[in-house]
C-alpha cells in the first residue's frame, strides 16, 4: 500500500460518513471506531509532516481532522464540503 491508498482509503472513508443525513442518519458504534481511529491518524499526520516540513500532506491531515470534528458534530455536510478540496490535493500529492 502506497500513501496515496492510504490516503485515498481514509478519504473514501471520511466521505462515505460525511454522506449521511444530518436529520435521520447517525454513526454506527463501528463506524464510531473508525471515525476516531482517524482522528488520532489525522494528528499523527500532521505531526509527521510538520517535522518534514511537507505542508502538501499537513493540509491533508488538516483537512481530514476538519472533516472528522465536524462529522462527529453530525455536521456532515460542513465535512463532504471540504473533502472534495481534499481529494484533489490527494490526487495532486500523488
Amino acid at each position: 500500500m502506497t500513501t496515496y491508498d492510504f490516503l485515498e482509503f481514509i478519504h473514501d472513508q471520511l466521505s462515505r460518513m460525511a454522506s449521511l443525513n444530518e436529520v435521520t442518519d447517525e454513526l454506527t458504534q463501528e463506524d464510531g471506531n473508525l471515525l476516531s481511529a482517524i482522528g488520532g491518524t489525522a494528528e499523527v499526520i500532521m505531526e509527521y509532516a510538520n517535522r518534514t516540513k511537507d505542508s502538501d500532506l499537513y493540509q491533508i491531515g488538516d483537512d481530514f481532522e476538519y472533516s472528522v470534528n465536524h462529522i462527529g458534530m453530525r455536521a456532515y455536510f460542513k465535512a463532504a464540503d471540504v473533502l472534495k478540496e481534499t481529494k484533489l490535493k490527494i490526487e495532486a500529492y500523488k
